[in-house]
């Protein structure tokens, strides 16, 4: 390597590139375009961006690459592909840790769980869309005088948003109603509405058809219809529709959400319905979301459903400690399968070992393993 680039901070530079997407992303949600220039010529472009493009053509141009950093636009469209396919060494981590890693999905078009991840790791952003909307919930609840009040339509909000990533002008009334009078007032269902958008003006007179499994939208990649959920398509690789919506009286949920409460959350319900249906003492989201899934009582046991593509990142995130998990006897911590369960299970594997390291007691398991442990053959023995 070049000497004139040994001093760049690989993982660092990895951690500016992800907070200037993230604020570049904010930016093009109010309808900033991309290397915009204001009234005084001056860029737009978040600094860290920036920062980062220059650090990265750097290393390409020093490693014998094609600069291709130099294009912003080229940059952040490479973001979209698995680092080890365009990104200079020094950015792949040790032993090409970060090979694999996708800062922007290529299908959303948003920053990744693992790209924001990083951001927050590098301290470059404190105000994340997803947070937003985590603290606009939380203000509206505190409005909320009983507790048990507090918890149930925390829960009936998120099952929604992860149930109907499209759903039908009236299922999104019923919902906001339904809302209002659970919490006699308008607190959180004026804040549910708020988190969809109707569908496309340019799409008038078409149909949308939503997924039977899990009520996202079905769209057509390559000629053939799919459900546009990544993790529904790897739970339920055959299509089904549930039915038919017109395109006046559909509605999105918004893309930040889709990416950070529904693909998620798919799992999390999965997971709570499946061992509900053998056992009473389960609760989703208890306390509002202090874990994913509670088993027995109090606090006896704790599950949180985690879906980060790199385990290790995902390990890091629990460097600062088990947070809420620390209250409970058993502390869970489920990965999803990304695939096969083979790779589940070596996903499972690969966290408990890098969590052992950490001392946090907490205990990894895939979601079938889950169901195992603590479903009705757990508490009665029988096989």
């Amino acid at each position: 390597m070049n000497a004139a680039s040994t001093h760049i901070d690989g993982e660092e530079t990895l951690k500016l590139l992800a907070a200037g997407l993230v604020r570049q992303h904010r930016a093009c949600v109010k309808a900033e375009v991309l290397d915009a220039r204001g009234a005084n010529e001056r860029t737009l472009t978040p600094l860290a961006l920036l920062m980062a493009q220059a650090r990265i053509s750097r290393l390409q141009i020093a490693s014998g690459q094609l600069a291709s950093a130099d294009s912003l636009h080229r940059l952040v469209a490479n973001c979209m592909l698995p680092l080890g396919e365009w990104a200079p060494a020094l950015l792949l981590g040790v032993d090409g840790a970060w090979r694999d890693l996708r800062l922007i999905d290529p299908e959303l078009r948003v920053p990744t769980l693992e790209c924001r991840g990083l951001a927050e790791e590098g301290g470059n952003v404190d105000d994340l869309r997803e947070n937003v909307w985590h603290a606009k919930v939380r203000e509206e609840l505190k409005r909320i005088p009983l507790e048990r009040v507090r918890d149930e339509a925390y829960r009936t909000l998120r099952r929604f948003v992860v149930t109907h990533a499209l759903a039908r002008q009236a299922e999104l009334d019923a919902a906001v109603s339904a809302l209002d009078d659970l919490t006699l007032g308008a607190t959180l269902g004026p804040l549910l509405a708020e988190m969809y958008t109707p569908a496309h003006a340019g799409e008038h007179g078409r149909l949308l058809e939503r997924c039977a499994a899990c009520g996202s939208r079905v769209e057509v990649r390559g000629g053939e219809p799919r459900c546009a959920s990544e993790r529904c398509r790897e739970r339920a690789p055959v299509l089904s529709v549930r039915d038919v919506l017109t395109v006046e009286e559909a509605w999105l949920l918004k893309r930040e959400l889709l990416l950070f409460w529904a693909e998620p959350g798919q799992v999390e319900i999965a997971l709570f319905d499946a061992l509900r249906a053998q056992r009473d003492d389960v609760e989703l989201y208890p306390r509002q979301d202090e874990v994913d899934v509670s088993v027995g009582e109090g606090r006896d046991v704790g599950i949180d459903v985690k879906d980060y593509t790199l385990i290790p990142q995902l390990a890091r995130r629990f460097d600062q400690g088990a947070g809420d998990l620390a209250l409970y006897r058993r502390k869970i911590v489920v990965v999803t399968d990304r695939g096969t369960r083979a790779r589940g299970l070596a996903r499972r594997r690969q966290l408990q070992e890098l969590l052992d390291e950490r001392e946090l007691g907490i205990e990894v398991m895939t979601v079938h393993q889950a169901v195992d442990a603590f479903g009705y053959r757990a508490r009665t023995g029988r096989q």
